[in-house]
């Protein structure tokens, strides 16, 4: 009677499931291509300056500042040949929008700095002609910038020491330098903005965690997107075309995922200097007037399933770059003339080759030959070359193209897995439920085990805050742990401000000064202070939790990108973090073992 009860519930749920799927609207591109201006009626606004919560109420902006009914700054000509700044909004808490403005002042048109967090919306404005910059976010983290117009400005859109911030469907042309610039951001997404006739249409530097999609950077004077010191990025269907110096300048950076890309026409296609750990592949690089892929000092990465093809010069080009895979290409016409269409020199370990199914790439001028030779010093061969072009997988077909994907493609294999899943389960329910309630008890097992080790007494934690006189602490419990603070809060400092790439965030594991045989993880972050010890930075404050344990726990700690996620929204709920206890200081004992 169970078996006939469930297999009645799943049944339903298959219908209910098809009838949604066929009722899924075809839906239209968010992104118009009528590139119309529509004239508005702006009324006539002085420069607006914003300090405090209050100063919304004082120049009597409509809503109350919650998230359901921000303050709203809208419809708004402001033009000033005096004022450096057209908006400027700093140490609020409160939420607000500005939308449909035009700005036109001296040197920035925007600026927000020292807001709350996901307190900010900017939406359709257009902000041109300033001597700095259009729009300048500082410490605005998860704001929302959208379908806004940046030109004729010296740079376009700044993003500084924020988190969680999206920028879709901007339009930032015709600036001097940049159009979009992101520094020391985490987890920001950019997506289908457009970025001409700059120098440089998007650059990334010391930031982590970001989504470039759908983007178009074409006709810029020097580089279509640079990225600097950037790791865990993932850079989809891009269109970098027609920049005058690179398409893609990449360096310093770590597990980058780049796919589904098109850089044509560029001077360089993609140079990479000390790029690694990073997936290349589904991409065109073509028509470029110097290389397709260079590589300087670049190692452990993947080049696979890309269409490389008539560059001028080589398709790819490698100079003391060791250990990279590279594979399953369609090299064409490129090099017409020269020897060969890749170079290789001083150049280490390299596999031309996938070494499961023994398959290299396509080489269009191979006739029939065994291998096909590398020009350069290193006599690098594919020795598996390919007869036939591959049938690479071109940029995918969104559902909103091509609807009857989902009916023909998503539908009949789901459908398959439901009723599969049926016929298992209705065969043995008490069976199913015997492996369930083992698997929850030897998790459950697994995550006591874990909390015993994070709370044990040879695991300590600490909070520190930058004072007036260098590093102190502001809670601790360190249990059996015997170390010098000052000589520890110290090293803490120095190695978060000197030896790392990113501002906030889990760094770590490293070694724990004075106490040998124990490591540290250390989370930075900011957060306001009762006692702030500089006031020029208006309240805030820089701090340190530090979790000190055995080198003998690196095998139970977690994933430290799992880590950072879990550290970023467990500090959100701090405001005042020198107001910890000392049981939210250690929940970080969690964090680090759980």
């Amino acid at each position: 009677m169970l078996n006939r009860y469930i297999a009645k519930k799943f049944f339903s749920l298959i219908v209910v499931f098809l009838f949604f799927i066929l009722l899924i609207p075809i839906k239209s591109s968010e992104l118009s291509d009528n590139n119309e201006i529509i004239k508005k009626n702006y009324l006539l606004h002085e420069p607006i300056h914003i300090e405090r919560n209050g100063d919304f109420i004082l120049e009597g902006f409509p809503g109350s500042g919650s998230r359901d009914d921000p303050y709203r700054i809208e419809n708004y000509n402001i033009t000033s040949t005096t004022e450096s700044c057209g908006i400027n909004i700093s140490a609020t808490s409160r939420y607000f929008v500005i939308q449909n403005c035009y700005i036109d002042s001296v040197d920035y048109g925007i600026w927000i700095s020292w807001v709350s967090y996901g307190t900010v919306s900017l939406i359709n404005n257009t902000i041109s002609n300033h001597k700095i910059k259009a729009l300048n976010l500082w410490d605005a983290s998860a704001a929302k910038v959208i379908n806004n117009t940046l030109s004729f400005n010296e740079d376009g859109f700044s993003i500084s020491n924020s988190i969680d911030i999206i920028v879709n469907r901007n339009n930032c042309s015709n600036n001097n330098n940049k159009g979009i610039s992101i520094r020391y951001g985490d987890n920001i997404t950019l997506k289908d903005n457009f970025c001409a006739q700059n120098d440089f249409g998007i650059d990334l530097v010391f930031s982590r965690n970001i989504v470039l999609s759908n983007n178009v950077c074409q006709n810029n004077r020097r580089y279509g997107i640079k990225s600097s010191n950037t790791f865990d990025a993932m850079i989809t269907s891009n269109t970098l075309m027609n920049n005058d110096d690179f398409g893609f300048y990449i360096s310093d950076s770590e597990n980058l995922e780049i796919r589904t890309n098109l850089i044509s026409y560029n001077s360089k296609g993609l140079f990479a200097v000390e790029l690694s750990k990073s997936d290349i592949y589904n991409n065109t690089i073509d028509l470029n007037n110097e290389r397709g892929i260079s590589f300087h000092s670049s190692n452990y990465n993947f080049i696979t399933f890309n269409r490389i093809r008539m560059n001028t010069e080589y398709g790819i080009h490698f100079i003391l770059s060791t250990s990279n895979i590279i594979h399953h290409n369609n090299f064409i016409n490129n090099n017409l003339g020269g020897v060969s269409q890749a170079f290789s020199s001083t150049s280490a370990n390299n596999t031309w080759y996938e070494v499961i199914n023994l398959e290299g790439n396509f080489w269009s001028e191979l006739d029939l030959a065994e291998y096909y030779q590398i020009e350069g010093s290193d006599n690098s061969q594919d020795l598996y070359p390919l007869d036939e072009p591959v049938l690479t997988p071109h940029p995918s077909v969104s559902f909103e193209q091509n609807p009857h994907l989902i009916l023909w493609v998503i539908i009949p294999p789901l459908l398959y897995l439901l009723v599969a899943s049926l016929f298992l389960f209705s065969l043995n329910t008490e069976e199913w439920k015997r492996i369930k309630y083992k698997s929850v008890k030897e998790t459950l097992d697994y995550i006591e085990k874990k909390r015993n080790i994070a709370f044990s007494d040879n695991v300590g934690t600490a909070l520190f805050r930058f004072g007036k006189e260098g590093g102190n602490i502001v809670i601790e419990d360190l249990r059996s742990l015997e170390l010098s603070l000052e000589l520890f809060i110290g090293y803490c400092y120095a190695t978060v401000g000197l030896g790392q790439r990113y501002e906030i965030g889990v760094f770590g594991p490293l070694p724990t000064p004075s106490l040998q045989k124990h490591n540290v993880i250390i989370f930075a972050f900011w957060g306001l202070d009762d006692e702030p010890s500089d006031p020029r930075l208006e309240g805030k404050q820089y701090y340190l939790v530090a979790v000190i344990y055995p080198e003998s726990q690196n095998k139970n700690i977690i994933r430290i990108n799992t880590m950072n996620d879990k550290f970023r929204n467990y500090v959100k709920k701090f405001k005042y973090p020198n107001r910890m206890t000392i049981e939210d200081l250690n929940h970080f004992r969690e964090i680090v073992f759980v």
